[in-house]
């Protein structure tokens, strides 16, 4: 919708996935109609590229989206397929204005206060603008020389239907994705081999409904006013412990740190080689956001850099605003204002505190 100010938009969101269909409804609420620009022909996000095993971290009944819907279906944590429908409910009761298979390719600033982007659509300029494109934008392979003969995929594509029974398969990485990898082989009669540099922890037990009840609400305090940031860091333990147990059981065979890749295999740091018929590597993402080039200091990671303009701007990306650029806000970045920024569970609260902070940092609506 057109701005007063001349604008073609006053509030363009980047990502028509879980975050972005919260900071929409959020922008909506605030008396905005947002535009969604979405670089795949369907709005779900990196949910349309998970298989559709791949579990949720965190219990089904706090994965919850703005109106109170959550993922239907059973068992403690939602699949994929059921994050997929939940997202498809939800746009379809609200509506949103989505421009799909339009790719943001630069963004400059446009007059004192607003911006200019350059898709693949053509140019249009926008008031304000927050950045949703998710934790699973662009797959980070490891680090590996040489190359292998097989299938070599990431886990972003990985789908267990493509492996044949009795298939030597190696995992990279042992976090959650790695973890969900190597038991979805193991109930596939797959041959797994698991490369890590350490072996894999038992993940700690659930807590009892009404401590985790109450862990959950400690978790969406803001880490700004909390000692140390409450701890809170990028790194998610590993939840399931069929991994640990499947490893301590010997049906999963634990490799040292992949150093390079085979013809028919890879070598671990020992310099003995494993011969394998596929390699996948859980070796996790770098966020979407080259687009902002020039514009925002980002980390290697494709995130804002917190630590680039001192204690102030830490507190402002803290809360998912960008000091030096007012009317920018970003969606779903891990720590960004409390320990379920990130994920799925912490979405609505973070839409509706960055679109206030990009409304303060900029003109009314």
């Amino acid at each position: 919708m057109a701005s007063p100010l001349g604008f073609d938009e006053r509030c363009v969101i980047v990502g028509a996935g879980a975050a972005g269909l919260c900071a929409a409804f959020a922008a909506r609420e605030a008396g905005l109609t947002p535009l969604l620009l979405e670089r795949e022909p369907s709005a779900l996000g990196a949910w349309a590229h998970m298989a559709d095993t791949v579990r949720c971290l965190s219990p089904r009944q706090y994965d919850l989206m703005p109106d109170g819907d959550s993922p239907h279906g059973p068992g403690e944590r939602a699949t994929a397929a059921e994050v997929a429908e939940l997202l498809t409910r939800f746009q379809r009761r609200h509506r949103f204005r989505i421009q799909r298979a339009t790719l943001l390719e630069r963004v400059e600033r446009h007059a004192p206060r607003g911006f200019r982007l350059h898709t693949t659509a053509g140019v249009l300029t926008t008031e304000r603008l927050v950045i949703a494109t998710g934790e699973f934008g662009v797959p980070r392979w490891p680090d590996l020389a040489g190359s292998f003969s097989g299938p070599y995929e990431h886990f972003r594509t990985f789908h267990i239907r493509s492996v044949g029974r009795g298939e030597r398969v190696a995992v990279i990485g042992a976090g959650n994705s790695g973890a969900d990898v190597a038991l979805q082989l193991l109930a596939a009669r797959a041959d797994v081999f698991l490369s890590a540099p350490r072996p894999p922890e038992r993940p700690a037990p659930a807590p009892p409904p009404l401590v985790r009840g109450l862990l959950h609400r400690v978790a969406g305090l803001p880490i700004a006013h909390l000692p140390g940031r409450g701890g809170c860091t990028d790194s998610t333990p590993v939840v399931d412990p069929g991994l640990f147990d499947a490893v301590r059981a010997g049906r999963i065979t634990l490799v040292p740190r992949a150093t390079r890749l085979t013809n028919a295999g890879l070598v671990d740091g020992a310099g003995l080689e494993w011969a394998v018929d596929r390699v996948v590597a859980c070796t996790g993402f770098h966020r979407e956001t080259t687009f902002l080039r020039g514009l925002v200091p980002l980390d290697d990671a494709g995130r804002p850099d917190r630590d680039a303009r001192g204690p102030r701007a830490r507190r402002d990306f803290d809360a998912g605003l960008v000091p030096m650029v007012p009317g920018l806000g970003f969606m779903g970045l891990p720590c960004m204002r409390t320990r379920q920024s990130g994920f799925l569970r912490g979405f609505a609260a973070d839409g509706r505190a960055v679109i206030a902070g990009i409304l303060r940092a900029g003109a009314s609506p």
